[in-house]
């Protein structure tokens, strides 16, 4: 079973003080590196 990156749920053009890019970039990159773990890990 692989698991997939979800849609972004909160708004976040709405989070003062932080750019989208950077939420978006964070988002990406921790949330889908612990899936490609998750996925790894599950291929096993």
């Amino acid at each position: 079973m692989r698991y997939h990156l979800k849609q972004i749920y909160c708004r976040p053009w709405t989070l003062s003080g932080l750019s989208l890019k950077l939420i978006e970039s964070h988002y990406e990159n921790n949330y889908g590196g612990a899936l490609r773990r998750l996925n790894a890990i599950t291929e096993q």
